[in-house]
């Protein structure tokens, strides 16, 4: 829950920076669910939140690495520091990709390929 209302927006950083206090000292002594889940928020609020990153990253750094007993699957632990980066990288990425697109944007009489296609068919 609270990864899905950080990337909405709907924590203030007050309230953000309680929850990774409270991450920070107690991840490594509650339950399996309980510790992938505070990684997982973690992780959704640096990497979403840009007023909490540095703290976030800061509180990954100390936490170190979550061990979560997975059972005898597949699954692993996403490391917080690593995924955080990852989404400030996809972030990055996509800003300039749509800066791109309306840099390179075509001029009002070209046609699209397409529509191109389409003309010479019939």
């Amino acid at each position: 829950m609270i990864a899905i209302l950080s990337m909405r927006g709907g924590i203030d950083d007050a309230l953000a920076t309680d929850l990774i206090a409270r991450v920070e000292a107690n991840i490594h002594f509650l339950p399996n669910r309980m510790r992938y889940s505070m990684n997982n928020a973690l992780i959704a609020m640096g990497g979403s939140m840009p007023a909490m990153r540095d703290r976030a990253l800061a509180a990954a750094r100390t936490i170190g690495v979550v061990d979560v007993d997975h059972g005898e699957t597949g699954c692993r632990t996403p490391d917080a520091v690593a995924m955080i980066g990852k989404m400030v990288a996809q972030q990055a990425f996509k800003r300039t990709r749509v800066t791109r697109a309306r840099v390179q944007a075509r001029p009002a009489g070209l046609r699209t390929r397409r529509a191109q296609r389409r003309s010479l068919a019939r």
